[in-house]
């Protein structure tokens, strides 16, 4: 999984500092116009008066109603991971058949199976040649679940675990191979035989009033979990992501029905996941207890300040308080034309640091003086990603005092510049990986009072003559 980055910068200094007092300026233009660094007008500083804490965000929204990216679900376990400890993944989502008021076609349609299809994503977080298989379990969704709600990760809706859908062992390298249908090969996929009762169910209610309109289908059928085995027992290295969303059977998360009638001996439709219908979530579950990461919270009572960890959340995020209070008076009347934020990938110390890969870019939030996150001056207008590329904050490539390293550079001038105007004396900001696949990636970086991959901030700015 790759992330394109872009440094796209502000348009003029004058109107810069003007929709910064606004607080909303949504012109992003090209960095030409930031000028050079002369030490007479325009300065350079770096600040690396930089406190790093290492929290534990324990909950993420995981299912909402924006649906113009595409859906990944993580299903599986990992309690391989010796520093980070263990996660537990499982998947809330529901389907609607192919039409409203639908019924099998032909005369005396018989069932002879129905499957669970999860399309393979392409991204595995963890061991992606694990020999040891998983368990997953399928069941039907009790509690209500609805497309207009908000769920979190840590929010595991009521489902019927007296009456299992289905269940199969998962082979991670299986999963990622291409699969035979029909004797014809489709996109890797993972697909679970279910129980002759949920055909059995949906065939006596086809074409009745449980099927009148969508609404009143996922009144009767809320939805599907699909869970690995959470027991004391449970093994596995790597957690894959499945996409809910597509234009097909083949690409889709969906049951197939495989059918027969009087006249015709191979059919099938398919009940399959549409967004402007369905509801989604990702149960995710850390385990930190007794493992090395716990010993960086603040809880433990034993924080340093040397390194601090990252995952997508839920997990581990990076709590950043950056001191302004010395450099005040040196930046009161000046443009920040410039704030990156440098963070640094520390060297790996062993293979589970190689095998658990870092995320691929890093999103900064700002934490008000209640403790509430709130969104950043950088990140307006919300509604445009081009925020989003100014701000940056992708993995990359590069060379301090010739080693190669991995860093993670943020520009955050907005929000610099308005805690220089409101004469703060911090800015507070908490960094987590990116949301498109929760669950996976972590990253030990260096903190304040590393010894070499120090986190700094590193300053352009104007003076106001």
């Amino acid at each position: 999984m790759k992330a394109s980055s872009f440094f796209v910068q502000l348009s003029a200094v004058i109107l810069f500092v003007s929709s910064l007092q606004a607080c909303k300026e949504d012109t992003l233009i090209n960095s030409t116009v930031i000028p050079p660094v002369d030490n007479i007008n325009t300065f350079a500083l770096e600040l690396d008066s930089i406190q790093t804490l290492t929290v534990n965000d324990d909950s993420v929204l995981t299912g909402y109603n924006y649906y113009s990216s595409d859906i990944f679900k993580g299903i599986g376990v990992i309690n391989a991971d010796p520093f980070f400890g263990k996660t537990y993944a499982g998947a809330f989502f529901q389907i609607v058949p192919p039409t409203t008021s639908f019924t099998f076609a032909g005369t005396n349609p018989v069932i002879d199976s129905a499957i669970l299809v999860l399309p393979y994503s392409g991204v595995i977080y963890g061991d992606s040649n694990a020999t040891v298989n998983q368990q997953l379990n399928v069941f039907q969704i009790e509690d209500a679940f609805s497309r207009d709600s908000l769920y979190y990760s840590n929010q595991k809706l009521g489902v019927n675990r007296s009456k299992p859908m289905g269940s199969a062992t998962m082979n991670i390298r299986k999963v990622m191979d291409s699969a035979t249908v029909w004797g014809v090969k489709v996109a890797p996929q993972l697909r679970i035989k279910l129980n002759s009762w949920v055909a059995d169910s949906i065939k006596a209610n086809a074409g009745g009033s449980k099927f009148a309109d969508y609404p009143t289908f996922l009144t009767w059928f809320k939805g599907i979990y699909v869970e690995p085995d959470t027991t004391a027992s449970a093994t596995g290295r790597a957690i894959p992501y499945f996409k809910l969303d597509g234009l097909d059977q083949n690409s889709r998360a969906n049951i197939i029905f495989y059918y027969h009638n009087s006249t015709d001996d191979s059919l099938s439709t398919s009940f399959g996941f549409v967004s402007s219908y369905c509801a989604h979530s990702n149960w995710i579950k850390r385990s930190f207890n007794s493992y090395p990461i716990a010993n960086y919270f603040p809880s433990s009572g034993k924080v340093t300040d040397s390194i601090f960890m990252i995952q997508n959340e839920p997990g581990a995020a990076g709590d950043i308080t950056i001191r302004l209070d010395k450099f005040l008076s040196q930046l009161t009347k000046t443009i920040i034309n410039k704030a990156e934020l440098v963070i640094t990938q520390l060297a790996p110390t062993s293979a589970e640091d190689t095998l658990f890969e870092a995320p691929v870019r890093l999103f900064p939030s700002g934490i008000d003086s209640l403790g509430a996150v709130y969104t950043i001056a950088d990140r307006y207008p919300t509604s445009s990603n081009e925020p989003l590329n100014f701000i940056d904050g992708t993995r990359r490539v590069a060379y301090v005092n010739n080693q190669k390293v991995y860093q993670y550079i943020l520009n955050i001038p907005r929000e610099i510049q308005s805690a220089i105007l409101k004469k703060k004396n911090s800015v507070h900001l908490r960094l987590n990986g990116t949301v498109s696949f929760p669950g996976a990636y972590r990253l030990k970086a260096g903190g304040n009072k590393h010894s070499s991959s120090k986190i700094k901030l590193n300053i352009i700015y104007t003076k106001i003559q």
